[in-house]
């Protein structure tokens, strides 16, 4: 049934009895598609149906309103007119209004109910005269036809049909019964088929025959006229004669081609579109081929414009069976031209297809997208081809050709219409996913199929498939994670989905928001750059729509709420809107509804306040009545909160103003009002030491940070700091009356005039003198054109007051040193980069002078007060964090320090006192000024010694040592963006100082030099192990760095693009200076350099992983004589090592096969600690657990490679047996070497092997038992000596009561059961059950003792023996058997 028919509300019975004319949602549809074709002649094809309509009503209007026409029947004035007024409704309800309901009764019934008398008489009289002569009589002047004899007429009266001049003709009889008449008239032979058929034509010649002949007719009831028209034309009732077929298809659809092809459009041929409507929905259809014939010549011939027409009502004119004939005619049209794709689309859709034919007729259509088709019919053909679709194969080829076409808006296209199709293709993919599962699953499939060139379209694919499930939104949410991880989706892509995709976008608003918000709770910084950037995008696309805008806000202060990371990333969002201008025109408006900011500021830790009112200042920058009074409500509270006596509100405060003043200080007209506030700030914070510090500190940043300062500004700021730093921080050294004495002056006499040198004597204060004198070098350089800092050179080398001497443990004296520490931090960072020699001299004295200072430090923190806190110099933190003790003692060796220096890689007594000084000010960020990337400098200082001299002096090793710890310390409490990038900056002035080490080491083999290369290989390792190179966002910085390291080799690898090959001549680089490998800790130190390189490129690991193995494995074979194998940082490099061997080897299986070769036997030489294995003499009875558990773990992982690549069940038993073999040496060595520490790796491990030989070589066995006999039966002997063993341990470590060991026999008992079973159920299997038998094993010790303790478990030991005869003959085993009795001497290892 044709599917049209099925949309009415009414059913298919209201169908066929309503109007002939289309429905009301037939014109809708009709009008969104027509209305997508070209014009022709100016005039749109959407508005042909109303136009007709319109032409229909003003030609009858014409005729009807002419004066010169006369009627004559009966009362012919008034009749006249009432007919012409019936007409009129006629004709209006003959446009396509709809079928199903009835027409409206006209003014022109009512007043025949009123005089029906009058009429009925009318009506008698007619039809006497019509009996014997029929008579019409039309005004002059028109080309009328002679009716008096037309048999035409004659046989539409004797069917009951009564024609009169004007619209309406009356129904004497019901519809079926005038067609019943008809046909037996014709079948009478009373009149002949031809002969009406051509009378007919005559008749219809007068266009206004035509017209009356598509008009509803009345219907005489009981000699009366019906109150409503009948629905059905005289030319409709004609059509429903089958003895009129097919001669009546072909003259009616003859005139209408005759018609339209001398037409320009629709309106000049009124009653083209009502004939055709004729043909809907007939009751009876005969010769229908017949009919799709004169309709196929009707498409070929006739001009677009009723093209478009014809086309929209074939699927309810033809019958089902002709629907893939029309089919096939309307797929020649479309080849022809493609302009009509749209509504042949729509048509097909409408016609009952066969599946079969369907589907291949859609993927047919799929390749037209291929070509170049506008993007209205790429929705169109998209709907077609996915409309009830089930198919995944023909969704997934959809969505690839989806992908590699263009539907964003093009030049020259109509740039809305082509987002509304956009949206139409969007909506017909959603509606696939909604509908059923296997298309979701499908997507998915699509999406991660994509290996390169990512579109725009997968983001909205992604989008789409979240809105079906919650599990399919996590989904997505992982795929846009690893996808955003990987660099795949970038901020790119979302600036095109943005632009090319406007409507969609808004469309799918709720759900990005949602995985963006996602995003942004996230503390990976890849993650939270792209969520910024797509929340941006977000509130820009609503630029239109404040009340979208008004939700992304609203989720973005509510996740304000979640915790710290999700605060700091929120106001990140909000501080990217406000730093173009663009993007703070759409923000400004909502100013009032980030009042609610103001509230949240109590939540608030000091710098997301500060973040925070940088963001409100950023906002008053506009100038409207909004942003002004947003100015005000934050200088109320930035009052209220500097008057306050709580410290921390204080301090809150303190940044609201700092942020002011940042934004008044950049504007010529409001320095006057930055410099006021920054005196109301000082005014406020004088009786307050914490709260005046931050306001140095935090001006000091801004002042750095900010570009275009009004220079009226800075030059007053500086003047009165530097006025306050010599008042307060500075006293005449004549003066003094104290016991302090000044210490570390290095400025001559003549360069101090005023005799003055710097105190910290006023402990409240004295942390605000470095943050004081940051603040005025700052100053001092943003008025210094060459950043010179000439000015204030004379405090580099002032002396300070200090004890005369540090023996005492005093707090004071603590105090004392911590501030000088400090100060020489700072000043040390603040002339690093000048370039006078004196001043660089002094630089390295001081930097002597701060290492000297901290050794003293570490040794006074062992004596003083165990409740001490020294004062902090860092001010952002409510409360303080504790501060960390590492005191210089040598404790007792035991647990508790054990434990406590776990997470150091070096004791405490191994490193000198400058070392601990440099580790305590690392622990303790919040107590010591911090140095920055530009250390580095100092790296580089080379100077004359005298002027007359030509020797040059450089920084000492020491000092060397000394920075590179301080920038490794940075490391593990700020490795921030900026400081790598700076670090990359001076990466070259890094590389040089290691090849002048590297060299001076060639020819002097000298332990410090050793120790500054290691600490530099460390540097370098930790700079290209930074977190942020795992994302894409910072590839260019990983690049030139890689340069950079590269060039070390050869200049032109400068050059050098590729990961791989930059990489590759890194390592060269590195490898080269294996020459200088003579300390262990050296060794580690270059291969973690190497790996840290490797991993920035797959291809280059994946081809180098086994050189570096065997390059862990070579310094492993040396024996390290200049290094002591005793100590703590040996045994780390040794673990490190062979973490580096094991690894990295390609088959671990193999190499720990080799390894056991020989192992067994030299393990047996290890009789004291100091014995060292002879091919692997970095190995010593005290460290050789470590080998001990690097063969288990070699042997655990390089079963699951050796497997992979066993491709038959031989080659997979060969692994088994080579496993088992290596267990039995295990056991062999374990027995040799019984310390503790072996047997606990044992105990620990062998469980974990055996599960995986039940898991993966279980199934293989038991396979393989019938045909591999002997292999099987081999394997099973040798892995019970590995249970019997394990067993043993068991037992001995019960015995004992051994706590360590004991935690691990309920997992290592559990997996013996399971293997015994296993094994029985493999003989059961294989049809040799009485090859297993089960007894009581007798316990016993690791000394062979039987164990007769009653504390002990009497487990029942299952004992599995496999009797597999030769020939079937039995070949039994016991595999839980009892060890032998070994004396073997336990011995406890050192840890």
């Amino acid at each position: 049934m044709d599917k049209r028919k099925l949309k009415f509300r009414g059913g298919l019975h209201k169908n066929l009895i309503g109007s002939p004319t289309s429905s009301r949602s037939d014109i809708s549809q009709t009008k969104s598609l027509i209305e997508q074709l070209p014009r022709n002649n100016s005039t749109l094809l959407a508005g042909k149906v109303f136009s007709t309509q319109s032409q229909n009503k003003l030609s009858d209007e014409d005729i009807f309103s002419s004066k010169s026409r006369k009627v004559e029947v009966g009362n012919g004035e008034s009749l006249s007119r009432k007919r012409k007024l019936s007409s009129l409704t006629s004709s209006n309800c003959d446009s396509d209004d709809d079928l199903g309901f009835p027409l409206a009764e006209s003014t022109v019934l009512k007043k025949k109910r009123d005089d029906s008398d009058t009429i009925s008489d009318k009506c008698e009289n007619s039809h006497l005269r019509s009996s014997s002569n029929l008579s019409i009589i039309t005004e002059k002047g028109v080309n009328a036809i002679s009716i008096t004899k037309c048999k035409f007429l004659e046989f539409l009266h004797d069917s009951g049909i009564k024609i009169n001049p004007v619209v309406p003709h009356v129904l004497c009889k019901d519809v079926i019964m005038v067609q019943r008449k008809m046909k037996e008239l014709l079948n009478s032979k009373k009149y002949k088929k031809d002969e009406l058929i051509t009378l007919m034509e005559k008749y219809f010649e007068n266009e206004e025959n035509l017209k009356n002949a598509l008009s509803d007719m009345e219907l005489l009831i009981d000699g009366e006229v019906s109150n409503v028209l009948h629905s059905s034309s005289l030319i409709r009732i004609l059509l429903q004669v089958s003895e009129l077929y097919p001669e009546i298809y072909s003259s009616l659809l003859s005139k209408l081609n005759e018609a339209v092809l001398i037409a320009d459009s629709i309106e000049s041929v009124s009653w083209a579109l009502p004939l055709l409507q004729q043909f809907r929905f007939l009751d009876v259809v005969i010769n229908s081929d017949a009919l799709v014939n004169n309709l196929e010549q009707l498409l070929e011939s006739c001009p677009l414009w009723f093209q478009s027409e014809l086309i929209m009502l074939l699927p309810d004119i033809v019958s089902d069976k002709q629907h893939q004939a029309v089919a096939e005619i309307l797929n020649k049209i479309l080849e022809d031209n493609s302009e009509l794709i749209n509504l042949i689309l729509y048509c097909m859709g409408n016609l009952n297809l066969g599946k079969e034919y369907l589907d291949e007729y859609k993927e047919k259509t799929l390749n037209l997208l291929k070509t170049n088709v506008k993007v209205n019919a790429i929705s169109a053909i998209t709907k077609f081809v996915l409309e009830d679709c089930t198919n995944t194969e023909i969704f997934e080829k959809t969505l690839k050709v989806l992908r590699n076409i263009d539907i964003q808006p093009l030049v020259g296209e109509k740039i809305e219409e082509c987002y509304q199709s956009q949206l139409n293709i969007v909506n017909t993919l959603k509606m696939s996913m909604l509908l059923s599962k296997n298309i979701v699953n499908a997507t998915i499939t699509v999406i991660k199929d994509i290996t390169k060139d990512p579109k725009p379209l997968d983001i909205i694919l992604l989008l789409l498939i979240s809105l079906t499930t919650e599990v399919k939104r996590k989904i997505i949410e992982a795929i846009f994670k690893q996808h955003i991880r990987s660099g795949f989706y970038r901020t790119s892509l979302l600036n095109l989905l943005y632009s090319d995709y406007k409507q969609v976008v808004q469309e799918l608003q709720p759900i990005a928001l949602q995985i963006s918000s996602n995003l942004l709770k996230t503390d990976e910084r890849v993650f939270i750059d792209f969520s910024i950037d797509w929340l941006r995008l977000q509130f820009k696309c609503h630029k239109e729509d404040a009340f979208k805008q008004r939700e992304i806000l609203e989720r973005i202060i509510f996740l304000m709420g979640d915790c710290n990371q999700t605060v700091k990333n929120s106001l990140a969002f909000l501080c990217k809107m406000v730093e173009k201008e663009e993007d703070r025109q759409c923000l400004t408006p909502h100013c009032n509804h980030l009042r609610i900011l103001l509230e949240k500021m109590d939540n608030l830790n000091l710098k997301e306040v500060g973040t925070l009112n940088d963001l409100l200042q950023h906002l008053c920058t506009s100038p409207n009545v909004i942003a002004d009074s947003l100015r005000d409500d934050l200088f109320i509270l930035l009052q209220k909160q500097l008057s306050n006596f709580k410290p921390f509100t204080k301090c809150k405060g303190v940044l609201g103003a700092v942020m002011a003043i940042k934004h008044l200080m950049q504007k010529t007209e409001k320095s006057d009002a930055a410099y006021n506030l920054f005196e109301t700030v000082l005014n406020n914070v004088k009786k307050c030491s914490r709260s005046q510090a931050l306001f140095y500190d935090q001006l000091t940043c801004i002042i750095l940070q900010t570009q275009n300062i009004n220079t009226k500004f800075i030059k007053r700021l500086t003047d009165y700091i530097e006025e306050e730093f010599v008042i307060t921080n500075m006293i005449d050294k004549s003066s003094y009356r104290g016991n302090l004495i000044p210490k570390f002056g290095l400025n001559k006499a003549e360069d101090e005039p005023e005799n003055c040198i710097l105190t910290f004597e006023d402990k409240k204060y004295g942390a605000i003198v470095p943050i004081s004198f940051k603040l005025l070098r700052t100053c001092c350089i943003k008025l210094s054109e060459n950043e010179n800092l000439d000015a204030i050179d004379s405090l580099l080398g002032c002396a300070i007051l200090m004890p005369k001497d540090f023996d005492i443990a005093e707090n004071s004296v603590i105090d004392l040193i911590i501030c000088c520490i400090n100060w020489f931090r700072e000043v040390i960072s603040g002339f690093i980069t000048q370039k006078d020699s004196l001043l660089q001299k002094q630089v390295l004295q001081r930097l002597d002078n701060l290492i000297d200072l901290q050794s003293e430090l570490s040794t006074l923190f062992s004596l003083c007060d165990t409740k001490y806190q020294p004062p902090p110099c860092y001010f952002h933190q409510f409360p303080l964090p504790p501060f960390v003790r590492i005191d210089k003692k040598v404790g007792r060796k035991g647990k508790k320090e054990k434990k406590k220096f776990k997470e150091k890689s070096v004791s405490i007594n191994e490193i000198k006192d400058w070392e601990l000084g440099s580790l305590i000010c690392s622990k303790n960020p919040t107590y010591f000024r911090k140095f920055d990337a530009s250390i580095v400098h100092l790296l580089d200082i080379k100077m004359d010694m005298d002027a007359t001299q030509s020797v040059r002096c450089s920084i000492s090793i020491k000092q060397v040592c000394f920075i590179v710890k301080e920038l490794l310390g940075i490391f593990e409490h700020d490795s921030n963006e900026k400081f790598i990038k700076d670090l990359i900056k001076l990466l070259p002035k890094i590389c040089a100082k290691l090849r002048d080490i590297v060299d001076v080491l060639r020819e002097e083999n000298e332990a410090q030099s050793r120790e500054a290369v290691r600490l530099l290989l460390c540097l370098l390792t930790k700079i290209f192990n930074w977190k942020g190179f795992e994302s894409v966002t910072y590839n260019i910085l990983l690049r030139e760095g890689l340069r950079i390291l590269a060039s070390q080799v050869d200049e032109s690898n400068i050059t050098l693009r590729s990961c791989k090959e930059l990489v590759t001549e890194c390592c060269k680089y590195f490898e080269s200076l294996s020459d200088i490998i003579t300390q262990i800790s050296l060794s580690i130190s270059l291969i973690n350099m190497c790996q840290s390189l490797m991993k920035h490129s797959e291809s280059y690991t994946k081809e180098n992983k086994e050189k570096y193995a065997k390059m862990a494995f070579g310094f492993l074979c040396l024996q390290w004589p200049e290094d002591n194998h005793s100590s703590t940082q040996y045994k780390s490099t040794v673990i490190e090592l062979l973490n580096s061997w094991i690894n990295n080897e390609s088959l671990p299986l193999q190499t720990v096969t080799s390894i056991l070769d020989w192992l067994p036997d030299e393990t047996s030489e290890l009789e004291k600690p100091q014995d060292r294995l002879s091919r692997m003499p970095s190995i010593s009875r005290s460290s050789f657990h470590f080998l001990f558990k690097k063969m288990f773990d070699g042997l655990i992982n390089g079963i699951k490679t050796a497997l992979q690549i066993a491709d038959r069940d031989p080659k997979r038993i060969g692994v088994w047996y080579e496993v088992a073999k290596n267990v039995q040496k295990l056991v062999q060595i374990c027995k040799t070497l019984t310390t503790k520490n072996n047997l606990l790796i044992f105990l620990k491990y062998m469980p974990i092997l055996l599960k995986s030989f039940l898991n993966l070589g279980m199934p293989v066995l038991e396979h393989n038992l019938k045909y591999q006999t002997e292999e099987v039966t081999k394997i099973l002997k040798m892995m019970q000596g590995g249970t019997r063993y394990l067993h043993t341990i068991c037992c001995d470590s019960a015995e004992k009561k051994d706590l360590t060991l004991s935690k691990y026999i309920p997992a290592a008992k559990s997996i013996l059961e399971r293997l015994i079973y296993s094994v029985k159920g493999m003989l059961v299997l294989n049809n040799s059950p009485t090859a297993f038998w089960m007894g009581n094993l007798v316990n016993k010790n690791l000394e062979g003792q039987e164990i007769f303790s009653q504390n002990l478990s009497s487990e029942e030991s299952s004992v599995p023996n496999s009797n597999i005869a030769d020939d079937t003959t039995n070949v039994s085993s016991d595999i839980l058997e009892s060890d032998s009795s070994d004396d073997l001497v336990d011995e406890n290892d050192v840890p």
